[in-house]
């Protein structure tokens, strides 16, 4: 842009600025030459449309990308969040899970950080609690169980004292009778008395082994038959002995609470007329002792769920005989004692068999 002085005084001065932004689309610079040429102006001007065009569309950019990209960062966001609290939550409702009971309960997370030694830490204190819960459980079934069956074996030499007690008092017997009538009682207190120590003993031994001697298999078989006398003589059954051993290793007194439940057993599901053989003999190197009926026998349900708890056979008939259903379940307590096996047979309208195969004297122990 040229001009002579006087015209380059009255021109207007063009401002070194950019102009407004909303009425105008371009730079404008001016500027004087120096000496020697400083009677010259330089002007650039430059439209910059084109820059405003520009970013606008990257700013529609920027919203489309943040429209779209703002859901997936919150989903990975709660994804991430998910994964890093999933330890947390598996410990919570293990937590719950043990509180309501299931104690066998485990957190299933195999991670090597500081969560998965956590986790580890954590079933371990599962698993003592679990093997505490359970030994408490376990005592408390014992003592259960040691109250039933004391209440079970209690009737049967309760009875027989108070008939011989009975029979004690009837004025038109001889000094014979009433000696022979005391001598059962004084014998019947005794075993009662071993009963309930050899009981409580079941109890505080579980499944370990009872002390075992050679024990006569005619005295356990002759005093069975003098205690279940009365009862068989009442319900007008026979009961035959047949013996082909001398001993056995066990104890006395378990060994005939075990004959006398099996043969209550015996003259409950038996009839009138019939009889029940109690019979012992060698078989492969054991000792067997055994009581037969021939009474209404069990089908295979009932041979199955024989020896639980309180299972009758006939309910009807149980409570008429007193019975609570654990007889059978005392003969299994007493040949885990004894670590001999125990079998039933039976079938239904035949008889019932059950048996105990014993160590011999002087034989080496069962192996189960």
């Amino acid at each position: 842009m040229y001009s002579d002085d006087s015209a380059t005084k009255d021109m207007p001065v063009i401002p070194n600025e950019q102009a407004d932004e909303e009425t105008a689309r371009e730079v404008i610079i001016t500027k004087e030459l120096p000496a020697p040429y400083n009677h010259l102006l330089l002007t650039y001007r430059r439209d910059i449309g084109e820059l405003y065009a520009k970013q606008a569309e990257l700013n529609r950019y920027f919203i489309y990308i943040n429209f779209i990209a703002s859901p997936i960062l919150i989903i990975l966001l709660y994804i991430l969040i998910r994964q890093l609290t999933k330890p947390l939550r598996l410990l919570s409702n293990t937590t719950k899970n043990i509180a309501e009971g299931n104690y066998g309960e485990r957190v299933t997370l195999k991670n090597n950080d500081e969560f998965g030694e956590l986790a580890q830490n954590y079933n371990r204190m599962a698993e003592a609690v679990e093997l505490h819960v359970t030994e408490l459980s376990a005592m408390a079934e014992a003592k259960q169980r040691i109250v039933d069956n004391l209440a079970h074996e209690l009737r049967t030499p309760l009875t027989s004292m108070q008939g011989f007690a009975q029979y004690l008092n009837s004025a038109n017997i001889g000094e014979e009778e009433r000696m022979t009538a005391s001598g059962y009682i004084w014998s019947e207190t005794l075993r009662l008395k071993n009963l309930v120590f050899k009981l409580l003993d079941l109890s505080i031994l579980s499944h370990q082994p009872v002390e075992r001697t050679a024990v006569s298999v005619v005295d356990i078989f002759e005093s069975v038959r003098r205690m279940e006398h009365n009862n068989l003589e009442m319900a007008g059954i026979k009961l035959v002995l047949q013996v082909e051993i001398d001993s056995v290793l066990g104890d006395r007194d378990l060994l005939a609470s075990f004959l006398i439940n099996c043969i209550e057993n015996s003259i409950h599901a038996s009839s009138e007329g019939s009889e029940i053989r109690l019979l012992a003999y060698e078989q492969n190197s054991t000792a067997v002792l055994e009581v037969r009926d021939f009474g209404r026998g069990m089908s295979a349900k009932q041979v199955e769920l024989a020896f639980e708890p309180f299972y009758r056979v006939d309910n009807a008939r149980s409570r008429e005989h007193g019975g609570a259903g654990l007889g059978l379940s005392l003969c299994r307590q007493i040949a885990e004692a004894h670590q001999a096996m125990l079998f039933l047979e039976s079938e239904e309208q035949i008889g019932t068999t059950i048996r105990i195969n014993l160590q011999l004297h002087n034989n080496n122990l069962l192996t189960r």
